[in-house]
């Protein structure tokens, strides 16, 4: 009886181990904004989506409410993927903030980028 109690402990503490891990890698690719190229983009707000990518919809969702639906560009992976090789767009969704003739890119939902508008 003792046994079972121990490898339950042992599960669980894997259980949490893992999960902190997956928080802490979560939370450091949210904090990764990075200043990119933009020589051939005017000022604005662009977003990057895929037509495979779960959560794109939601952050386009989240644009259209603070940008309206003709306050950003979108850029699609599956019709320009040159785009985002030339970028350095490495993930999806993202949402590029030029100003300046300087871009900021934000990883993920677009929260953190529309907070800096």
């Amino acid at each position: 009886m003792d046994e079972i109690w121990v490898r339950a402990g042992f599960v669980l503490a894997l259980l949490i181990t893992a999960g902190a891990i997956a928080l802490l890698q979560r939370r450091g690719a949210e904090r990764e904004v990075r200043e990119i190229e933009v020589s051939l983009l005017a000022d604005g707000t662009y977003f990057f989506s895929s037509a495979i990518c779960s959560t794109c919809r939601t952050a386009r969702h989240m644009l259209d409410e603070h940008l309206g639906p003709d306050g950003y560009t979108e850029y699609s992976w599956e019709r320009e993927p040159e785009r985002f090789e030339r970028l350095g767009i490495g993930e999806v969704p993202a949402t590029l903030i030029v100003s300046g003739g300087r871009g900021r890119l934000y990883p993920g939902q677009p929260g953190r980028a529309l907070d800096g508008l």
